[in-house]
């Protein structure tokens, strides 16, 4: 009796270790399967990526400007006087050399006739001073005058041939100041403003008109902030100028003056000429100008590169970082990197990376070192038909 109790015993403990030993296995089992699932999972997770490229060496800056006629003036009299007649109104066009202004020429008609008087005169003087001297000359000759008497006749000759040198000068420039009460057009153009009318009265040098030439061609003038004038070079081509009000298409400007010294605002005038032919325009148009500035000098010991501005990471020391990624582990490793710049839509780096890296572009701030990541766009595309 007390022998098959221990049978039934043994038999009951061997069960209950057999039983224990199954649940053992099934939970391995099942742990080693959610294992497999998790793994799955970050295998399985897509990221945005991108290429780092070689930085282009230029960055962009637009800015607004105001055109105008590469070819201007503001044409004056050279004399003073009263207006006496205007042929010109704003917007109107005119021929090269055409009368445009006059000043009331009586007063300058009577300077110009009285100089002339006064030329001639001098010359009567000077025609008898000559034959003096002539007379003196053959008198002492014969030594019957003295070497004073013919000194003081040579003197006097002098005298008056200086005299009629001046006068014949005061009779040219009578007879300019004559020709400028008249203004003429240097060049075919436009009238672009016109600031004197008949019965005024005006001084020399004083603007009366204000014109625009046509064959000059259009120029955008923008304010250089001083942080990029210095990355700005005369000549420098191939920056893009458009005239929202004419057209959207753009034009290529290149740089034709740097104003050496600042406005308002530590500004620097800039001046770009249109590199176009034919252009609808009017002076006082607005422009936008987007500038091609050469990169400034970073200090890299490398080749600088390019990557978006949502490729990096910035971490509680403000250092950057970014996440590189493996093709043979198809994880992501996280890589310290130096930005030197940020432009308007991308960071410029000095080191870290190199070209032909493949990066994670967005999330960024999701991901952690190690972890295995699926590229967007990359591999067997399933879709349903």
């Amino acid at each position: 009796m007390h022998a098959d109790t221990r049978r039934q015993e043994r038999h009951r403990t061997a069960f209950a270790k057999a039983h224990a030993a199954v649940i053992v296995a099934a939970t391995i089992a099942m742990a080693g399967c959610s294992a497999e699932s998790e793994t799955s999972k970050e295998r399985s997770r897509p990221i945005a990526w991108t290429v780092v490229e070689a930085a282009s060496g230029k960055t962009t800056r637009r800015l607004t400007g105001v055109a105008r006629a590469a070819q201007r003036t503001a044409l004056s009299f050279e004399v003073s006087g009263v207006v006496e007649d205007v042929f010109v109104e704003p917007g109107e066009r005119f021929a090269a050399g055409e009368a445009l202004a006059t000043i009331d020429t009586q007063k300058l008609a009577l300077m110009l006739e009285q100089r002339e008087g006064e030329l001639q005169e001098a010359q009567a003087k000077r025609a008898e001073a000559e034959r003096d001297l002539a007379r003196k000359r053959q008198l002492h000759e014969k030594q019957w005058i003295a070497d004073a008497a013919l000194g003081s006749a040579r003197a006097a000759h002098d005298a008056a041939g200086s005299r009629v040198a001046a006068l014949a000068a005061a009779v040219e420039r009578a007879k300019q100041d004559f020709r400028d009460a008249t203004l003429y057009a240097p060049y075919e153009g436009v009238v672009a403003e016109r600031l004197v009318e008949p019965s005024q009265q005006v001084s020399a040098g004083q603007t009366a008109l204000r014109i625009e030439g046509r064959a000059g061609g259009m120029e955008v003038v923008v304010a250089a902030p001083e942080t990029i004038v210095g990355r700005l070079s005369l000549g420098a081509s191939g920056h893009e100028i458009s005239l929202p009000a004419v057209t959207a298409r753009p034009f290529k400007g290149t740089v034709t003056e740097i104003a050496p010294q600042s406005t308002e605002g530590n500004a620097y005038p800039v001046t770009l000429r249109i590199d176009a032919e034919e252009v609808a325009w009017r002076s006082g148009m607005t422009a936008e100008v987007t500038l091609h500035l050469a990169n400034d000098d970073t200090g890299a010991d490398q080749p600088l590169l390019s990557i978006p501005l949502t490729a990096f990471l910035l971490e509680d020391d403000a250092k950057a970082v970014a996440f590189r990624f493996d093709e043979e582990t198809s994880t992501v490793t996280r890589v310290p990197i130096t930005i030197a710049k940020l432009t308007g839509s991308s960071a410029i780096i000095s080191k870290g990376l190199v070209t032909g890296d493949i990066i994670a572009a967005q999330g960024v701030a999701f991901l952690r070192d190690g972890q295995a990541v699926t590229r967007l766009g990359v591999g067997i595309a399933l879709f349903n038909p």
